[in-house]
């Protein structure tokens, strides 16, 4: 039912917060459908803000989950290079002398920003390898300790619970449809999202576009012709493995140039289970709503063997299994440069409005860090994440 308690006014005039969510549960599209990890900022250009609140992002993450007992484990994360020469793999299949070299030299680059940023790092060399995750087919890794999960449905439950509990509002199966500026603030029509007759008009003093997927329709409700922003949708499969599991920390090989993707990784659940993914498949329009169904067909899962066994030989084909897709909000269309994430107050033109697009990853993990930065955006009084 859509519904606005009578005292909703008085609340935002207080200060209060209203969220609101096209969705049945918060959190449900691209902040709960990824690989759940907690990462530790190493990928991303130094001076990108990407960077910067994965950084301020993971410290928070751990401080709050210990604190609230939010399910999580530092399980660590292992970044390699794959080995040319592999007595479990034929020498027509195997990576080049100057494929193994420039992984090498990446993970070197890598090596160098852990020093910078005084990320915590260290060299895995073969004999470890060996000893540790005697599966995985890699000449050298460089190790992640910081690296971990999180259960993000969990994560998303508290996020909701501590916005009510200081007098927010949640209104699920709501979607924006119209705005209309004010000399201070907005004046929004919202409708429930399965009824869209139902509407209600609310003020509102400052808006936080945050809305994902579609953060890019929301600005052009918000701003008009004004807003210069679009997104590309693209979807991940994840599978997981039904046997036990072949690594006992999160495995990564070098990611796509680019990062459009930090590749098709091995990651562990809080559970356990082994799981792929995502791989990346740019959808051709970013105008619907997302579809989410899982096309598991015979190329697809070959796909996935296929670039995993490179890394795990082992790997058992009849035991990997469709999970679920994830899509995220791209700025870079497919092969373009890498995007940096847009946090930007619209001023002076829009200053009651702050734009959040291309929120992927790590989204998830810089999540406490933007809503700190958000506040700070708009000057005004605000507890941190570290305050709670």
């Amino acid at each position: 039912m859509f519904w606005f308690p009578p005292t909703f006014a008085d609340l935002l005039s207080q200060g209060s917060v209203l969220l609101i969510d096209r969705n049945a549960q918060c959190g449900a599209e691209t902040s709960s459908r990824n690989s759940e990890v907690i990462h530790a900022g190493l990928y991303y250009p130094i001076s990108s803000a990407k960077t910067r609140l994965c950084l301020r992002g993971r410290e928070l993450m751990y401080q709050v989950c210990s604190k609230f007992s939010i399910p999580h484990h530092k399980v660590g994360k292992w970044i390699f290079a794959r080995n040319d020469i592999d007595p479990r793999w034929s020498s027509d299949q195997a990576s080049t002398a100057a494929t193994k070299h420039s992984e090498e030299q990446y993970l070197h680059t890598l090596q160098d920003k852990c020093k910078l940023l005084g990320i915590p790092h260290r060299w895995i060399f073969n004999s470890e390898i060996l000893e540790k995750e005697p599966h995985l087919r890699a000449s050298v890794a460089l190790e992640s300790p910081e690296t971990g999960i999180v259960d993000s449905h969990c994560l998303m439950n508290f996020y909701r619970s501590v916005l009510e509990t200081n007098g927010g509002i949640v209104a699920l199966q709501t979607v924006l449809v119209d705005s209309k500026r004010l000399s201070n603030g907005y004046h929004l029509k919202m409708c429930n999202f399965e009824r869209m007759e139902e509407t209600d008009w609310v003020r509102c003093r400052f808006v936080v576009n945050s809305a994902g997927l579609r953060a890019d329709h929301v600005s052009r409700i918000l701003m008009g012709d004004a807003s210069p922003y679009r997104l590309f949708h693209a979807k991940g499969h994840y599978y997981s493995y039904s046997g036990k599991p072949l690594v006992s920390r999160l495995a990564y090989p070098i990611p796509d140039r680019n990062l459009a993707s930090l590749g098709v990784h091995t990651v562990l659940d809080l559970a356990g289970r082994m799981k792929f993914g995502p791989d990346i498949e740019y959808l051709p329009t970013a105008d619907e709503y997302p579809d989410y169904s899982f096309l598991d067909t015979p190329a697809r899962k070959q796909v996935f063997y296929n670039t995993v066994k490179t890394y795990l030989p082992d790997l058992d084909i009849n035991k990997i299994t469709p999970d679920f897709c994830g899509i995220r909000p791209k700025l870079a269309s497919e092969g373009g440069a890498f995007q940096d994430f847009i946090i930007k107050r619209e001023a002076p033109n829009f200053p009651d409005l702050v734009n959040l697009i291309g929120i992927e990853s790590p989204g998830l993990t810089s999540s406490m860090a933007i809503a700190d930065e958000v506040a700070q955006l708009f000057e005004y009084p605000y507890r941190s994440w570290a305050e709670i």
